[in-house]
């Protein structure tokens, strides 16, 4: 695909923007860029420099079809999901799109040249510090001396809920000396045997038929959840400080909450509101800023970005109050995200560009150049034959080769 980004980088327009990555002349804002456009230049600022990048879109479809577009385009590229806090617990939530997360955050710690691509809420929500992830991480070795019980036990101190069969992401099966764990950040499941108190063997295997299909030497198991206290004992010493220190009118049913929790803790329980103690887990804020502090930013009509982020900065805060009266939340559990001007710094501080379509009044932040293109985006073809004809007639007749790609093999015949 370096094709594609060739036409890119033999124009002037390119030349102005090596410039400034070489001056580091950040914020600057490239305009001019549909929607096609914007995941080819993102591409091109990536590999020309080697560097990874959190790209910000207005809502997550926007997001998606970015990270299908720079995977197609051969860059190692994530979506990172927003983050639906469950903050009454409710016991049929999915946890699929916090494995993806997860996942996410696990590529882009063990890869900084990963683009971690976003909708506007997921980039200002707050999640695990980058040390914490690294530690829950734990490497399982053929030939470890380790018994089955340990493992349990630290499968469940990282959010793996145990299950009579390996069916999706975050579970274990524990059948005598044979343990099957499904990792967040494996494509497939993988099966321990044990010979006594030793891992004898390690392979994946496919779910469906349980056959097994590659041996492995070792495998890395990450957490299956973002809100993790060092133990239950841990959890429900926080939980009863936390308790004791409330005061005011609303503080009688917020205490209520806290003791059915520390109940669920009591009993071995993992809470299902887990979601909303993680101020109380994380007291320092971490967001995906953290874990990719050397990265572009790269934000994508950033005033639908901006609009969106003000947006959830005015809908969370009501949520809060609300939760407050009902004593579902209460002081110390208050602070799931950071806001817009705090968003705002990191658009100052790091090395920022903004890249729209059209040209605005003014960016969120001043910038310090501005590159334009002139690109003419035609319609979508959708396999007519006579729209293509009409779309690229006039390069016909001024005499440009022409190169036409289609999805499949069978569209392009």
């Amino acid at each position: 695909m370096n094709a594609f980004s060739a036409i890119l980088k033999n124009g002037p327009e390119f030349e102005s923007i090596s410039l400034d990555l070489k001056n580091r002349r950040y914020p600057f804002g490239i305009l001019g860029m549909p929607p096609a456009t914007k995941n080819l230049m993102i591409h091109t600022l990536c590999s020309q420099t080697g560097r990874g990048a959190i790209v910000v879109w207005a809502d997550e479809a926007q997001a998606v079809k970015c990270r299908d577009d720079l995977l197609t385009l051969g860059a190692n590229a994530v979506f990172y999901p927003t983050r639906d806090f469950d903050f009454y617990g409710a016991q049929a939530s999915s946890h699929e799109y916090e494995q993806m997360r997860i996942k996410a955050l696990w590529a882009v710690l063990n890869d900084p040249s990963t683009v971690l691509v976003c909708g506007a809420e997921a980039l200002r929500q707050r999640t695990m510090p980058p040390q914490t992830l690294k530690n829950r991480c734990f490497t399982l070795k053929s030939g470890a001396q380790i018994t089955t019980d340990d493992v349990r036990r630290r499968l469940v101190a990282a959010g793996y809920s145990a299950a009579d069969m390996v069916e999706g992401h975050g579970q274990f099966a524990l059948r005598g000396g044979i343990l099957d764990i499904y990792p967040p950040n494996e494509q497939n499941p993988i099966r321990m045997e044990f010979w006594g108190d030793e891992i004898d063997t390690i392979s994946y295997f496919d779910p469906i038929s349980q056959r097994r299909t590659e041996p492995a030497e070792s495998i890395s198991l990450t957490p299956c959840s973002e809100v993790m206290l060092d133990s239950a004992e841990t959890m429900i010493t926080a939980l009863n400080e936390l308790k004791n220190g409330l005061r005011g009118k609303s503080a009688s049913a917020a205490k209520a909450n806290i003791e059915k929790t520390v109940a669920q803790a009591e009993a071995g329980i993992q809470p299902g509101d887990i979601d909303k103690y993680l101020p109380l887990a994380y007291p320092e804020p971490a967001t995906v800023f953290d874990y990719l502090p050397d990265a572009f930013l790269l934000v994508c009509e950033s005033g639908a970005v901006r609009e969106k982020l003000i947006n959830a900065d005015k809908q969370m805060n009501e949520e809060i109050k609300a939760l407050f009266t009902e004593g579902v939340l209460c002081r110390g559990l208050d602070n799931y995200a950071i806001d817009f001007s705090k968003v705002l710094r990191y658009y100052e501080t790091r090395d920022t560009v903004y890249i729209d379509n059209f040209t605005r009044g003014s960016f969120d932040t001043p910038v310090k150049d501005l590159v334009n293109y002139s690109i003419n985006q035609t319609s979508r073809w959708d396999g007519s034959f006579t729209v293509l004809k009409e779309d690229i007639s006039p390069a016909i007749r001024g005499k440009y080769a022409i190169a036409v790609f289609a999805g499949t093999e069978k569209g392009a015949e």
